[in-house]
């Protein structure tokens, strides 16, 4: 396993690679939502604050922003594995990374945004547990 951080502003390309595989994963699983898996970084005011977390040996990872004008903590945006990498623990390795190189930073992972298919219950389990509705979406966020 080897786990890496991308950062957009730093590795922009490398960074709009992963992101549009992971969305791409995660579009594929759901019925009901769809991203458009691609950004324009000249429409990105602040690319400094888009995280990418992975495994470089599977396709997929996490994807994780800063908050704009809260620098201090950030949320986890899109999260997704190749189905034949999933129920090993892969995501939740990656997620511990996230949150060391993020308090290294002195960054605070403090929720991730849910849409309404996604699995809860794995999300509650490591930790993040308290509903907040944050601009059209439900948050789930950690207890502090």
């Amino acid at each position: 396993m080897t786990l890496k951080h991308l950062n957009a502003k730093e590795r922009w390309n490398n960074y709009l690679k992963r992101r549009v595989q992971i969305v791409t994963i995660y579009n594929e699983n759901s019925s009901v939502h769809s991203e458009q898996p691609g950004v324009d970084y000249s429409t990105l005011n602040q690319p400094e604050l888009l995280h990418c977390f992975f495994d470089s040996d599977v396709k997929g990872g996490v994807l994780i922003e800063q908050l704009v004008g809260n620098e201090n903590v950030a949320l986890i945006t899109f999260a997704a594995i190749e189905q034949d990498q999933r129920g090993r623990g892969l995501c939740t390795e990656i997620l511990c990374f996230a949150e060391q190189q993020l308090q290294r930073r002195g960054i605070q992972l403090v929720g991730v945004q849910l849409n309404d298919f996604d699995d809860a219950t794995f999300w509650k389990a490591r930790g993040f547990t308290d509903a907040v509705e944050h601009q059209n979406v439900t948050v789930l966020v950690k207890p502090y």
